[in-house]
């Protein structure tokens, strides 16, 4: 049955309600399900044919997703040009490169040039247009990704061409909601955060562990994206648990940050 006749979900056979539409199989795309749960209780049967339709669909996008991922703007122009999908998906396996992800991806060329960080590339598949706001497995964003990498051009090109700043991660997969803001601050990329939040981050925002941006950049020890934080307006009163900026700084072994945090207390503001 192709995605185009199908027009109930392939697991429990019912239409879709008023408002929302069938959601399909993001690696053959061959395939719709009413929800999440239809799909999980689904893959034992479908996924050899979701391999096998995958396999056929990586074979066709591999020339446009090489060249997005190699920064080749000109071999994208040309592919794209010659009617390359611009928003062609392809089956990655999760690794530790995505954090507390190892479900399967569905990659983009987009995702492609965003993970390596190609600016250029990244302009020309939106003018082409790439869906700038589309989630892999996990509810990670092209931004999430640039942003997780530190790659300060590819998220300025993004955030100037309106990604979604605040978007939040699958809570099922990631074990909580976050950001952009989330990622940048856990991996210490100040001068993206720096970006992030002069677009309009929410530093306020807490997961569902109740964990905020600062509380993460306290734990990994980042003094810098603390600060930034910080002066941004970020809360300290916030609790994972009971568990302040200052406890995860103290818990984590991190003097430095230990001593900002009690300057900023104090009233210092260095």
């Amino acid at each position: 049955m192709s995605s185009f006749q199908q027009k109930t979900c392939a697991k429990c056979g019912r239409y879709s309600t008023a408002g929302t539409q069938l959601r399909r199989c993001g690696s053959c795309l061959a395939v719709k399900y009413c929800s999440s749960a239809c799909q999980t209780e689904d893959w034992a049967s479908h996924k050899l044919v979701c391999k096998n339709v995958g396999a056929a669909r990586m074979e066709e996008l591999l020339p446009l997703m090489g060249a997005a991922e190699n920064g080749d703007v000109a071999t994208v122009k040309k592919l794209l040009e010659a009617g390359a999908k611009v928003d062609g998906g392809a089956l990655s396996e999760g690794s530790q490169e995505t954090p507390l992800l190892t479900t399967p991806l569905v990659m983009t060329p987009l995702f492609m040039a965003a993970k390596a960080g190609h600016a250029s590339v990244i302009a020309v598949l939106l003018k082409a247009g790439a869906k700038i706001n589309r989630t892999t497995t996990g509810g990670f964003t092209p931004l999430f990704i640039a942003a997780q990498w530190g790659h300060r051009e590819a998220v300025s090109v993004l955030i100037g061409a309106g990604a979604a700043i605040d978007s939040v991660t699958d809570n099922i997969v990631t074990g909580g909601q976050l950001t952009p803001l989330f990622i940048a601050a856990a991996r210490g990329h100040e001068a993206v955060l720096a970006m992030l939040i002069k677009a309009g981050a929410d530093v306020n925002r807490s997961n569902d562990d109740g964990c905020t941006p600062l509380i993460i950049a306290a734990a990994h020890g980042h003094e810098a994206v603390l600060v930034a934080l910080l002066k941004a307006g970020a809360p300290m009163t916030v609790t994972n648990g009971g568990c302040m900026p200052l406890m995860a700084a103290t818990n984590g072994g991190h003097t430095s940050v230990v001593a900002a945090l009690r300057r900023w207390i104090a009233g210092i503001r260095d």
